[in-house]
């Protein structure tokens, strides 16, 4: 923060404070990014998707994910948001790429993607009442009812490729344009006016 001499700590008498002031601060800046971290639970076989009971992607199967926390890492999100949401403890996750979406109203976000391998066998106990969590093979994945960013990040996963993806939603939160920027070229979509 500008004008900070020095930064400040966990231990600051302020950070149990942070937590809320940020969120009422994010609830009045329209446009500015929240930071989040998705997790793409793989067990060799299928990830680990939760089938969203309410918000944005209500129906629709995503990855594990929440938002990162203030003093926190992305990569310490990713683990302490799939242990809220799975039960399951995650030693380490590698970062897949990452996933800006804007829009004219408040979804505005910065998602860091991480991927992690799991045991065949792993369990999950679910700890939140996000929605549903279900193993879902990867050949089902293209059936499913799932945002089509998430789609083109499976298939990077998949190919072992970094990606770095930008997507431009409406008013409506239809998407209308989603840009690989490791190449310049537009995935999905092609106008970029808000409506």
């Amino acid at each position: 923060m500008r004008g900070m001499k020095e930064p400040m700590d966990n231990n600051s008498s302020l950070a149990p404070v942070i937590p809320t002031c940020y969120a009422a601060v994010m609830e009045f800046l329209p446009g500015y990014k929240k930071a989040y971290a998705l997790v793409m639970v793989d067990n060799g076989r299928e990830f680990l998707l939760l089938k969203k009971k309410d918000g944005f992607h209500k129906g629709q199967y995503v990855p594990l994910g929440g938002h990162i926390e203030p003093f926190e890492t992305p990569l310490q999100a990713a683990l302490r948001e799939v242990r809220e949401e799975s039960g399951i403890s995650l030693q380490s996750a590698r970062l897949g790429g990452i996933l800006t979406e804007t829009s004219p109203i408040k979804f505005n976000c910065i998602n860091y993607c991480y991927h992690a391998v799991v045991p065949v066998d792993t369990q999950f106990a679910p700890l939140e009442d996000e929605g549903t969590l279900e193993w879902i093979p990867y050949s089902r994945l293209k059936e499913l009812s799932t945002p089509p960013t998430d789609l083109a990040m499976y298939q990077d996963v998949f190919n072992k490729r970094f990606f770095v993806y930008d997507v431009l939603y409406d008013k409506d939160l239809n998407m209308l344009r989603m840009t690989d920027e490791m190449t310049g070229k537009i995935v999905a979509g092609g106008s970029d006016s808000h409506a």
